[in-house]
């Protein structure tokens, strides 16, 4: 009579499936029975409690490398192997709460612009209500969503400047005129048609003397923005960075 229980019936009781059982046998996680008689391997109680022990670990998250080191010396490895991992699982909990907040402030916040922080995406808002559909308004989200990726750090200094400019009505209405001004520019236009709306610019948006407080995160920024103009467009920037230059 044979005794001891088939690779279904354990596979049936651990919760697993045969593949993976044959699987341990490979890694050496589980000893593989010999065959009886009959032709078939049978399992003993024993080794279904290693089976067991296996798959406890496993739904755990160790690897099955660390299961292997836990197998052979549990009284020394598996302290040192279950503090590693509750301190991970601790960092995922910390991971998986910040950005549950994070998806919190966007949906109660800026739902509409998700890859910006909530400031800039306030200052969109803005900027599409002082000047509803203009075609320079998806430049403006290109920029800020790229500061928002690339220099977040700047991204509060850059919303509190845009809200300074637009809580000045006449300053906000200037803004909209000079967008409208850049997006006209024709393509032969020479710099001294372009100095004055360069000068203009650096009125209107108090632009200071010097960049020092510039960073490389923000010439990466500035650099990809350009790089969508037409090249009026840029010299006119060109002469802006510049701070016009002379007459």
């Amino acid at each position: 009579m044979t005794t001891g229980l088939r690779i279904g019936e354990v596979a049936r009781i651990a919760g697993t499936t045969t593949r993976a059982i044959r699987h341990y046998h490979q890694v050496g996680l589980l000893p593989e029975p010999e065959r009886k008689d009959n032709g078939y391997r049978t399992y003993s109680v024993r080794e279904l409690v290693q089976l067991l022990r296996v798959r406890r670990f496993v739904e755990l998250g160790l690897a099955l490398d660390e299961i292997r080191d836990v197998l052979a010396s549990p009284e020394t490895e598996l302290p040192d192997v279950l503090e590693e991992l509750d301190a991970e699982l601790a960092r995922q909990e910390t991971a998986i709460r910040d950005r549950r907040a994070l998806l919190a402030a966007m949906r109660t916040t800026h739902a509409d612009e998700p890859t910006l922080t909530a400031d800039l995406a306030g200052v969109l808002r803005e900027l599409a209500a002082v000047a509803p559909g203009h075609p320079g308004l998806a430049r403006e989200r290109d920029a800020l969503q790229l500061l928002t990726s690339l220099a977040p750090d700047r991204a509060g200094e850059v919303a509190e400047f845009y809200r300074t400019l637009l809580s000045d009505s006449s300053s906000a209405s200037r803004m909209v005129e000079l967008g409208d001004r850049i997006e006209r520019l024709p393509n032969d236009a020479s710099d001294a048609e372009l100095k004055p709306l360069a000068q203009a610019l650096v009125d209107v948006f108090r632009l200071p003397s010097n960049e020092s407080s510039s960073t490389a995160s923000d010439s990466l920024v500035l650099g990809l923005v350009m790089a969508e103009l037409r090249p009026v467009q840029r010299r006119l920037y060109e002469l802006v960075a510049g701070k016009v230059g002379g007459s």
